[in-house]
């Protein structure tokens, strides 16, 4: 019995002993490479705009901004805070998205502010055809549309006359 307690108490003396110099060995190592790898970026770790990683009050619109600047999420399936949704005036220009603006004709068709007509891919990818129904929603001639995918505000405002191409004027 003597002999199995000595042999245990000697087996676990050579476990702390032998993890006790391991760790001294591999720590200065172990530290050395991690203080490299946060002097220089991963080659292929995407950069990110300082002006939203040093803000103070970071908003959920800011971090999809990133993503969607960065690529990040390329590829991932689209969720509903991903599409084009309808806001209020008062939201229009909140956050630090671009803003756009487009004439919507009464024939309905979707133009930019140059005249030139937008296909319906890109009318439904940008501002979502379904919500151009809601036009008088908020304010009677005006809809605003945000769509966070993009980054992007848009004002729309109505025209009571049918689109012209700016070919044809």
């Amino acid at each position: 019995m003597k002999t199995i307690l000595s042999n245990v108490a000697i087996f676990a003396a050579g476990v702390v002993a032998g993890g006790f110099v391991m760790w001294c060995y591999i720590k200065p190592k172990l530290e050395e490479a991690i203080e490299k790898n946060m002097e220089k970026p991963a080659e292929n770790e995407p950069e990110v705009d300082a002006e939203v990683t040093t803000s103070e009050q970071i908003t959920f619109d800011d971090y999809t901004q990133v993503l969607n600047k960065t690529g990040y999420n390329a590829g991932m399936p689209e969720t509903d805070d991903q599409k084009p949704y309808v806001i209020t005036p008062e939201e229009f220009g909140e956050t630090e998205n671009d803003e756009v603006e487009f004439t919507l004709f009464a024939d309905g068709i979707l133009a930019d502010e140059c005249g030139n007509a937008i296909d319906d891919e890109d009318v439904e990818a940008w501002v979502g055809r379904a919500n151009l129904e809601r036009m008088g929603e908020h304010e009677k001639d005006v809809l605003y549309i945000r769509n966070n995918k993009q980054g992007t505000d848009y004002i729309i405002c109505k025209d009571l006359s049918n689109y012209m191409s700016p070919e044809t004027e």
